[in-house]
């Protein structure tokens, strides 16, 4: 993470603005992607600032000053070119997207724009070890800025009793900054942990890291502890690998001891106690070991199959994960279209907004799948899902293949810790909604363009430069080579097969869930007026009401994703005052607890003087398993029918 030492026989570091400037506006349009899905943020400054994000990174391409590799060749290597393909299909599903879905699938389309582009431009702009280091110190000092601000709401809030502590942050929801810190992470830990690295680069990777970590703790989203793990997970396997293969290669050679320490003196001295004892006196002294122990009960309760106990929202996430299974079982192969999840899930959920106020008003994160793998196999079919996990694949292929030989250890410990972050990202976005927005999905990718960078030599270090014309795109001297193009075979078949893999699987999981329901008995759905009459006087409100009981006797939620259907004469439709009506006003705030739930209803008043003998309405209500109910009430209209009081709806006058 520092710069390039200087070579023999140099009396100044050149100075070359052509070189220092890209991970300096990489980083600018990192920074406004992730403003972008900040809740503080206005909405009209969110669409601005998505837009200088990517206009920021298309200005990057087009006026570097060459490219890393040529561009011919890095085409054709496997995760470019399923970049591509994947950009490509997005671009296709954005046109052939109901028209309905256009601002959802706009904003999905620029998610995939942005992160290709930040992707492109780590990958084959940033050409040097000072270039991809600036960006990463970068990353590093924002995110310690967001840890010691979000430390000052912490200290402000309180810690007697852990549940104080609100889910923001800086950055918005913990959910954003658990993932901007569990990507970090193993690029630190990379640093803080190089065997015979410079010690004061050491030093400071390792105070960043108790900083990073305490943050993230502090974030309390799980699945990003989850992906810092399993992250951290991942860097050791791969220092562990570089450490086998360097002692086959000196074969029964036995290695020399750095300073030629004591044992028990080389463990006082291992990065690896100091840090470990680091973070466990900010976890008790700061307060955290409540929040641990609280946020860890309902991973606790998943791990030992006790999915129903104590683990509320793991409930309300799994029967998002059902719908969408469901969902795309239905559509499998080119999906919804770009923002059909967000529209289309209450009718398999029943929890969030209804269909109408999502298209009109827009929604948040109750909308969302929490699963960035499902939401995307919904709006772009299993032919979407297939290519993302290939490209992802194909990259850790290649990263697999490269890492070991890295040109110099630096860039072997860029390499290592772009592997973790993106391992990171990967797990993260098994359980969290940030993945479809804006500046976790370019940072994901911006860590894979950093990997593939890594993997290269260093140029020849140039003069002083001031022109930003954009230079030759030759491939780099036989001095410096670039990674092996093209692709071998074996990258292509396992990008393939895993990418197949996870398309049949959620074919498979949808029968097993379908499967399910065939055995248990069916629940009750019906359609009942409020008042309950069998005839109305025209001018007179009614509501129809639509209920709904599972298997066990608990009542369900039916709004949001009732469908109605009605049968009138056309006055009774045009009616003023009809339409869908929160019956109870309470709206759940959690899924399948009992508590009182939310019920569809459709309000009607037939004018004076309507021709319609009789208003009929169908509702047309799935559960769990996406059986689907159809029921029907039928109400006539008389001028001389009994006058009936008609419902009043609470705190109505």
């Amino acid at each position: 993470m520092t710069a390039s030492p200087r070579r023999p026989g140099d009396t100044a570091v050149p100075i070359n603005i052509g070189e220092e400037w890209p991970p300096f506006l990489i980083l600018l349009c990192l920074t406004l992607l992730f403003l972008a899905q900040t809740p503080a943020v206005q909405p009209v400054a969110q669409l601005l600032c998505v837009f200088g994000g990517i206009v920021g990174l298309v200005a990057t391409v087009a006026v570097c000053r060459g490219f890393a590799e040529n561009i011919g060749r890095a085409f054709w290597k496997a995760p470019t070119l399923l970049l591509f393909l994947l950009v490509a299909y997005t671009t296709y599903r954005y046109f052939t997207t109901p028209p309905i879905y256009s601002l959802l699938a706009t904003t999905d389309l620029l998610r995939v724009y942005g992160g290709a582009l930040a992707y492109f431009a780590c990958a084959y702009i940033l050409g040097s070890s000072r270039q991809l280091g600036r960006l990463v110190i970068g990353i590093a000092v924002f995110a310690v800025f967001v840890a010691f601000a979000d430390f000052g709401k912490f200290g402000s809030t309180g810690i007697n009793n852990a549940a104080h502590v609100e889910n923001t942050s800086v950055l918005g929801l913990h959910m954003t900054v658990g993932g901007f810190l569990a990507m970090l992470l193993p690029v630190v830990a990379a640093f803080a942990f190089l065997p015979d690295g410079d010690d004061r680069q050491r030093l400071v990777s390792q105070l960043v890291f108790l900083v990073i970590g305490f943050a993230l703790i502090l974030a309390r989203s799980r699945s990003a502890w989850l992906a810092g793990v399993a992250s951290l997970l991942v860097v050791g396997a791969l220092f562990g690998a570089l450490a086998l293969r360097e002692r086959w290669r000196r074969g029964t050679e036995p290695k020399r001891s750095r300073r030629g320490e004591h044992p028990v003196a080389r463990l006082l001295n291992s990065p690896f106690l100091w840090v470990g004892l680091g973070l466990t006196v900010l976890i008790v002294g700061g307060g955290l070991s409540g929040i641990l122990t609280q946020r860890s009960e309902a991973v606790r309760a998943v791990l030992t199959g006790n999915i129903t106990g104590g683990a509320v929202t793991f409930q309300s996430r799994l029967n998002s994960w059902r719908a969408a299974l469901l969902m795309i079982r239905e559509k499998p192969r080119v999906g919804y279209g770009l923002g059909g999840y967000m529209v289309e899930q209450g009718k398999w959920t029943h929890i969030g907004d209804e269909t109408i106020q999502v298209l009109n008003k827009g929604t948040g994160h109750q909308n969302r799948a929490h699963s960035f793998y499902l939401q995307w196999g919904v709006d772009s079919g299993l032919v979407g899902l297939f290519l993302h996990i290939a490209f992802v694949v194909a990259w850790f292929m290649a990263m697999l293949r490269g890492f070991a030989v890295a040109p110099s250890p630096e860039r072997r410990a860029f390499a290592i810790g772009a592997m973790g972050a993106v391992a990171a990202g990967a797990v993260d976005a098994i359980a969290s909604p940030m993945y479809q927005m804006h500046g976790t999905y370019a940072l994901w990718l911006a860590w894979m363009g950093i990997g593939l960078g890594a993997l290269r030599a260093d140029p020849p270090r140039q003069g002083i430069s001031l022109a930003f014309s954009k230079g030759e795109n030759i491939a780099p001297s036989d001095d410096h080579p670039a990674i092996g193009s093209p692709s071998p075979i074996l990258d292509w078949v396992g990008a393939a097969l895993l990418g197949a893999g996870s398309a049949v699987l959620c074919l498979l999981l949808a029968d097993r869930i379908i499967a399910e329901g065939a055995k248990k008995p069916p629940g009750a759905f019906r359609v009942v007026q409020v008042p309950y009459v069998s005839e109305i006087r025209p001018g007179t409100r009614i509501v129809f009401k639509a209920l709904y009981t599972d298997e066990n006797g608990v009542d369900r939620p039916t709004l949001p994703g009732t469908q109605w259907e009605v049968y009138a004469a056309e006055d009774v439709l045009k009616a003023p005052g009809a339409g869908f009506i929160r019956l109870d006003g309470v709206r759940a705030s959690a899924y399948g607890t009992g508590n009182s739930q939310s019920h569809a209803g459709l309000l009607l008043v037939p004018p004076p003087g309507t021709k319609a003998p009789a208003i009929t309405v169908f509702g047309v209500y799935r559960d769990d398993y996406g059986r689907v109910y159809r029921k029907a009430a039928t109400v006539a209209v008389r001028a001389d029918a009994p006058e009936i009081v008609p419902y009043r709806f609470p705190g109505e006058r």
